[in-house]
């Protein structure tokens, strides 16, 4: 009820036993969505939350599946990388359109140089999601990293994608504006 806005229902994911986490999507009214629990987890080294909506392309609805994921920092990183191949092969056995999107904690201008995040990229790639952030979305004094993302896996029409710069949060808040999800009707 914290982050209560009009016009939107949510669903959230949320630890019970621990403090902070946890990932939550926010849908405007005008969408029925439903939670997919299938590909839906809470562990401790991944929190992924997925729904399943509709969107109309050239007269014809289809299903998209949304995945919000979170990786706690210093979590070990096998079971996470294992845990997403087997969410991401799911969701490519749909064969739906799908957008993962996150706080991945794995800073893909640092992937020439760490393997966890070589690894990652490939996983992604290998099951067709594309990055849409390529600018750091998380800034310091002392650093600039790009840890959060929003990957998408079908070829689109995405008229925008980017990062909010605000002091809102210590992460830049991240977007992708797909015409047939933004007007339902």
């Amino acid at each position: 009820s914290y982050y209560n806005m009009q016009n939107y229902k949510a669903t959230h994911l949320v630890r019970e036993n621990r403090r902070g986490g946890g990932v939550s999507f926010l849908v405007h009214k005008a969408l029925t969505f439903k939670k997919r629990d299938g590909l839906t987890l809470l562990t401790n080294s991944i929190e992924c939350l997925f729904i399943e909506t509709t969107k109309t392309k050239h007269s014809c609805p289809t299903t998209v599946l949304l995945g919000v994921i979170y990786r706690p920092p210093n979590s070990e990183f096998t079971p996470y990388l294992d845990t997403l191949t087997q969410i991401l092969h799911a969701a490519k056995m749909e064969s739906k359109e799908c957008y993962v999107m996150g706080d991945f904690n794995l800073d893909i201008l640092n992937s020439d140089s760490d393997t966890n995040t070589q690894q990652f990229l490939d996983l992604m790639h290998s099951n067709s999601f594309i990055p849409l952030i390529n600018k750091p979305t998380r800034i310091t004094s002392h650093s600039s990293t790009l840890i959060d993302n929003i990957f998408h896996n079908k070829n689109s029409t995405l008229q925008l994608s980017g990062s909010f710069y605000t002091d809102i949060s210590d992460h830049l808040p991240t977007f992708s504006i797909d015409p047939s999800l933004s007007n339902p009707r």
